[in-house]
């Protein structure tokens, strides 16, 4: 989260694991660099007609017809994405429906940006694309022309800390892999789903021998703190959902799931 590596840290079997498979990866698929965005999960919007891929430690946050994809700065304790931190970024999603049915070019023209501006235009996945960089501010703007004249918005931000290169290129991959959906979507991530999954998942807490049975439900999870001596019998782990945005209390001796909470926290 401070953007250092870090090299005196243990760690774990997972993080190992996942070395040795992204260096086979490169090597079969003769890259020079694995693509940071392989593995992540997708996100897509059920009424705005996009799908968009995000990194795992990133929250998405629902806002109505926009989306907020957003990187905690933890090392600086930032508690809310209303602010960027310095090793922290955001990502809001809109479509504009563009009744004026304007070309990307037109619609772009009408939009006013500081002289320090850098625009790009091409074509990506299919779709006219522009981006705009503010370097000094860590800003880039994204715009994608969809098929149905919509235009997609994309705005980001990376703080001016040690992760801003990291960061850019998590959000370049973002951009990258914006899809256009025909319909409404079914996104993987919908709220309605959210709250029926986890739902179950409160049912096991406190329950004995549950603990692990609970935490194999979720398709990814990342320790983000131990405490060794633990509250009662053993050590506690604290297991952190990006997906669903909730940490998970647990203690391994009893095999129990002791508490859940939202966000990424380790204060309760």
């Amino acid at each position: 989260d401070d953007g250092k590596l870090h090299a005196e840290r243990d760690i774990t079997r997972g993080e190992f694991a996942q070395i040795i498979y992204r260096l086979i990866y490169i090597r079969e698929n003769k890259l020079e660099t694995f693509p940071i965005s392989n593995d992540w999960p997708t996100f897509a919007h059920p009424t705005e007609h996009f799908t968009v891929k995000y990194p795992f430690d990133w929250m998405q946050i629902s806002a109505d017809k926009q989306t907020i994809f957003w990187k905690q700065d933890l090392a600086n304790n930032q508690i809310s994405f209303a602010r960027i931190y310095p090793n922290g970024a955001s990502v809001t999603i809109a479509r504009d429906l563009n009744k004026d049915q304007l070309s990307l070019d037109n619609y772009l023209a009408r939009i006013q940006y500081d002289q320090s501006a850098v625009i790009k235009k091409l074509t990506l996945n299919t779709y006219p694309f522009a981006s705009v960089t503010i370097t000094s501010q860590g800003i880039t703007d994204y715009y994608f022309e969809f098929p149905d004249k919509s235009i997609l918005v994309l705005y980001s931000q990376a703080g001016s800390g040690m992760n801003r290169t990291q960061l850019t290129d998590e959000i370049r991959y973002m951009a990258g892999s914006i899809k256009y959906v025909e319909g409404s979507a079914a996104g993987t991530v919908l709220p309605d789903v959210n709250q029926q999954f986890l739902t179950g998942v409160r049912k096991n807490i406190l329950i004995a021998d549950k603990g692990q049975e609970t935490l194999k439900l979720f398709d990814y999870l990342v320790i983000i703190e131990t405490d060794t001596i633990g509250i009662g019998t053993g050590p506690v782990d604290y297991y952190y959902s990006p997906k669903y945005n909730i940490t998970l209390k647990y203690e391994r001796n009893s095999n129990v799931i002791l508490a859940i909470q939202e966000s990424k926290t380790t204060a309760f």
